[in-house]
């Protein structure tokens, strides 16, 4: 006789059939702090019914995981079928995301495409919840990942940013902007901000909101992404700025 308790919980999640409400359930375990498990072919009281064609619907899980939910939790999930009571049911095993917020593609970063699970159900992740992970994540990605350039690393032009607008420089500098782990290793960040980088920047100017006419493309080698937006925008000053009228001629010249 099968095992499978009578209930679900915060860990649990039965599904007579795949429907769509299926990519709501996956995410609110990746967004969570332990994951849990699907299955499918399970009533909510735990009967065991069965799946049709197990390879199949396997395939089409796979599928729907891969292409509905951001960002890419593969690696985070596995797929298989298991025999109960004579009967094949399909098992999800989800664990908890290092990228959080998950959410549903079709919805982006919204109540409507975030979700967490709450006891046996899921509900709508709040968009202040949205907006403190999503910063998270984003600043996480890069300044605790140890960068395999090594050596020292100049940070003139960022330093120049810095006492441009008015602040002092100190021993902690590099430190405060996370650019340095606790061991004195740099991290990921200094391949954006150093006086030199590992890789060349471009950036186009377009006449509209469209990408249809390019009518500039600035290249500035590989220079920190400081300088890039400084220079843009100083270009763009000058190249939409009005031009001086000229001065009005007194009118003893005008009569010469």
């Amino acid at each position: 006789m099968s095992n499978f308790k009578p209930c679900e919980d915060e860990h649990t999640e039965y599904k007579a059939v795949l429907n769509n409400k299926f990519e709501r359930e996956v995410v609110a375990f990746l967004n969570s702090a332990q994951g849990g498990n699907i299955y499918i072919g399970v009533a909510d009281n735990g009967t065991i019914i069965g799946v049709s064609d197990p390879d199949k619907l396997q395939l089409i899980i796979s599928h729907r995981i891969r292409d509905n939910i951001q960002p890419s939790c593969l690696g985070f999930y596995d797929v298989y079928f298991e025999q109960h009571d004579g009967k094949t049911i399909i098992h999800i095993m989800v664990t908890r995301g290092t990228e959080k917020p998950y959410y549903i593609k079709q919805y982006g970063l919204s109540p409507a495409g975030c979700y967490l699970r709450v006891g046996s159900g899921v509900q709508p992740m709040p968009p202040a919840m949205i907006d403190q992970l999503y910063s998270s994540r984003t600043r996480d990605s890069l300044r605790n990942i140890v960068s395999p350039k090594t050596g020292e690393h100049s940070f003139k032009q960022l330093k120049i940013y810095y006492e441009e607008k008015g602040f002092s420089i100190n021993s902690n500098f590099l430190e405060n902007l996370d650019l340095y782990t606790s061991d004195k290793k740099t991290t990921m960040l200094d391949t954006c901000l150093p006086t030199v980088t590992v890789f060349p920047s471009k950036w186009p100017s377009m006449p509209g909101t469209t990408k249809v006419e390019l009518v500039e493309n600035e290249e500035y080698g590989f220079s920190s992404i400081i300088k890039p937006p400084k220079e843009c925008w100083i270009n763009w000053i000058l190249k939409t700025a009005p031009l001086p009228k000229s001065p009005a001629l007194p009118n003893d010249c005008k009569n010469g």
